[in-house]
């Protein structure tokens, strides 16, 4: 009995590597695109502050008080 689970357990994971494989080289294999037009009189966003992190004081203690619950 545990021999053949053992045998199913590696048969899945030999066909697993095999999903893997495939969306690896779909990746691998595709084109880019363009980047998109900003159609007229639309402005382009302004992407330059999307990835900024907050200052954060050291001696400052994270709030982890649950916010209340409404009154009923």
């Amino acid at each position: 009995m545990a021999k053949s689970f053992v045998v199913l357990a590696a048969l899945l994971a030999l066909g697993a590597c095999s999903v893997v494989d495939e969306k690896r080289m779909a990746y691998l294999q595709a084109e880019s695109l363009p980047p998109l037009k900003i159609p007229a009189g639309l402005d382009q966003p302004d992407y330059s502050k999307a990835l900024l992190v907050p200052e954060v004081e050291l001696n400052e203690a994270p709030n982890i008080e649950p916010p209340p619950l409404p009154a009923e």
